[in-house]
């Protein structure tokens, strides 16, 4: 909204010249990850990778159920994986990464049951083996470059 001309900061210095307009440090920040993000190719396979871990759970109650029930089998945490880097605060894409690394025992553990899982179809046991969309989610999840990220 702090367009110069047709935003309200700009409309409401317009009426008091005096007023003194600053985006919010917050935003600003976001604003700066952002454009590196976008700049960094390996952000860009990192979001990638968390991207799908969010849908692949986000979308799919009986998916989140089975990684709670895996969670519960290794007695680890279980928390909500969301988006990383996208329009939303930093923080939030910390707290994603931090709940990867929390139950990475348990996500490990979900896709070798489900890649495996005879009652899924075919699609949904390549999506977890890792040949879905050419992610290959279960090879970067065990990998020693995620593992080293996280």
């Amino acid at each position: 909204m702090l367009g110069k001309d047709s935003g309200g900061a700009g409309q409401l210095q317009e009426r008091y010249p005096n007023l003194v307009i600053w985006h919010c440090c917050n935003h600003r920040l976001e604003l700066a990850v952002g454009d590196t993000t976008e700049e960094v190719t390996s952000a860009n396979n990192f979001r990638a990778f968390f991207d799908k871990l969010y849908s692949l759970y986000h979308a799919s109650p009986k998916n989140q159920r089975e990684l709670e029930d895996c969670c519960k089998t290794l007695a680890v945490q279980c928390l909500s994986i969301g988006g990383v880097l996208n329009v939303r605060w930093v923080a939030s894409s910390l707290r994603t990464v931090k709940a990867v690394l929390t139950q990475f025992t348990a996500l490990h553990a979900h896709f070798v049951d489900a890649s495996s899982d005879s009652s899924r179809d075919k699609k949904e046991r390549a999506m977890h083996a890792g040949t879905f969309l050419d992610l290959d989610l279960l090879n970067k999840f065990t990998s020693e470059s995620v593992i080293k990220v996280i």
